[in-house]
């Protein structure tokens, strides 16, 4: 990625001076435009990779001495037009300025390296070969569109320069996502190094191999085993409010924003997700009670995870946002829909396209996606099998709204249950497996008996004799006790004073202590 410099008065003339540069451009007026415009295509594909802008000074002789030329308004708009009037595509970043070096006014044109070369003028890519211009050859063109290629890889595993390995948490990496991703097989024969396995799971990124630039994790990493995913990608983390109400303005009951890496995060989210989900009870209708949440967590868990993977994380700073109100479940996704995927067939089955392709590969190793492409498709059968209304999606160019309506057909014979469990058939992540759910409906459904039995009158009568019996006994102890000690001071002997008891072992150091005694 090419970052704009701007240049010192010093700087520029070093440049001037500097004949043998292949970053200088020297013209004494404005009459070979198409030479300027090929020395911009030049640099702007940056064949030596250089990753440093290119000047050329218009106004100046080969040699570098001032051409004494009248630098006007008209001259450096003629200038600026050449960037965009369609000779030279994609259109460069340039800036073109006046300024005042050895004391003469010159034209100088600044231009950055190009982000997706090659930058072609006319169909043709010009280069520079040391200090001269060329014409790219074969071999010379796959070179720049390998550079290409570096820049436009998918926008999750784009690196951050800005951020170093140290931001990436190793326990994380070790525990969390490497005994999902590889068998204990394949790790016990790893020993590769930690930067080499980083790079490997697309968590780090070497740079071209050309550049020789220094490791730097990507978004991807970020996201997974980022120590504080926030701080180099901003928008990732997930809001959950809970409202009283079924319009924003209504008392909010729970506000929680989890700035996680994905693993924990989707854990803590889950437990969240079950924890808001009501269930009722049928206790009449068989004998065996039957539980109806108001949603499907299986329905809610594909809906959420979606908008996790589906989200945009380079264009927006703004979170997947989940508004629980009393009649439905609003989910935000920042970013619209991507590639093949439009307005028109969003949720079709069959229609899908990733933006984060390399996220999704994660989720599915880590346990969170059984398939591709039938994330909705499931949700809108749980939602049915659950007697939800139909799933509804809102689709802009900057969002994603996923609506989910509260059950409306639950029967008088229902009662409410503060009892949440999961549901048996929901997909279970790496912190959520089929034994953990089975466990945890066993612990629910015998809590809920032993609540029943503390229910029934005869079991509260029953428990308060055995209280009040218990009591009895402990305070016949304590009295017992009283009473016995009351009764041995009584017949204590009463002390005789100035006597003193010496045992017969001991008389000859008696007679030592005698004269003290007495």
């Amino acid at each position: 990625m090419s970052h704009s410099k701007t240049f010192t008065d010093q700087e520029l003339l070093e440049l001037l001076e500097d004949l043998e540069s292949d970053r200088v451009e020297r013209k004494e007026s404005i009459a070979e435009k198409d030479k300027i415009r090929q020395a911009i295509c030049a640099f702007s594909n940056d064949m030596p990779n250089h990753e440093l802008p290119g000047v050329i000074f218009v106004g100046v002789t080969d040699d570098g001495q001032p051409a004494r030329i009248n630098v006007t308004d008209r001259l450096l708009l003629t200038l600026s037009d050449m960037r965009s009037d369609g000779n030279i595509l994609p259109l460069p970043d340039m800036t073109v300025q006046k300024r005042i070096l050895k004391g003469h006014d010159m034209a100088v044109v600044i231009v950055q390296p190009a982000n997706a070369p090659p930058v072609k003028l006319k169909g043709s890519i010009s280069i520079r070969v040391g200090p001269r211009r060329a014409i790219a050859n074969q071999d010379e063109e796959r070179r720049l569109n390998e550079k290409r290629r570096y820049r436009d890889i998918p926008a999750d595993i784009y690196p951050l320069p800005s951020a170093s390995l140290e931001t990436l948490d190793e326990l994380l990496f070790r525990r969390a996502y490497l005994p999902y991703a590889l068998s204990p097989e394949a790790l016990e024969q790893n020993q590769r190094s930690l930067k080499h396995r980083l790079i490997a799971a697309k968590f780090a990124h070497p740079g071209p191999s050309y550049s020789g630039s220094i490791i730097s994790p990507t978004v991807l990493g970020e996201l997974v085993v980022g120590k504080k995913p926030t701080d180099q990608v901003p928008g990732a983390f997930v809001q959950l409010i809970r409202i009283e109400g079924t319009k924003l303005a209504d008392p909010i009951l729970l506000d929680r924003e989890l700035q996680l890496p994905l693993p924990n995060l989707l854990s803590e989210l889950e437990a969240l997700l079950q924890i808001n989900i009501h269930t009722n009870l049928d206790i009449t209708s068989s004998p065996v009670e039957t539980r109806y949440p108001d949603y499907p967590l299986v329905a809610l868990q594909q809906i959420v995870r979606n908008a996790i993977l589906h989200r945009s994380y380079e264009n927006t700073h703004a979170p997947v946002r989940i508004c629980w109100f009393t009649d439905r479940v609003e989910i935000y996704s920042p970013g619209g829909p991507f590639g093949q995927v439009n307005r028109k067939n969003f949720g079709k089955p069959g229609e899908c396209d990733y933006r984060n392709p390399n996220l999704a590969a994660v989720l599915k190793e880590l346990g969170y996606i059984q398939r591709f492409g039938l994330g909705i498709s499931t949700a809108r059968e749980e939602m049915e099998k659950n007697g939800n209304p139909p799933l509804e999606f809102q689709v802009e160019d900057h969002r994603v709204l996923a609506i989910l309506r509260r059950a409306d057909n639950i029967p008088k014979n229902r009662v409410k249950s503060s009892i949440d469990i999961p549901d048996a058939a929901s997909p279970p992540g790496p912190e959520l497996r089929t034994q953990d759910v089975s466990r945890i409906q066993t612990e629910s459904q015998t809590n809920h008996k032993q609540n029943q039995l503390y229910r029934r009158p005869w079991f509260r009568v029953f428990a308060a004799l055995v209280i009040l019996m218990i009591c009895i006994a402990i305070g016949a102890i304590i009295f017992g006790d009283a009473r016995e000690c009351l009764t041995r001071a009584q017949v204590a002997p009463k002390p005789i004073p100035n006597t003193y008891y010496i045992p017969p072992d001991h008389y000859r150091i008696s007679e030592y202590l005698s004269p003290y005694l007495l």
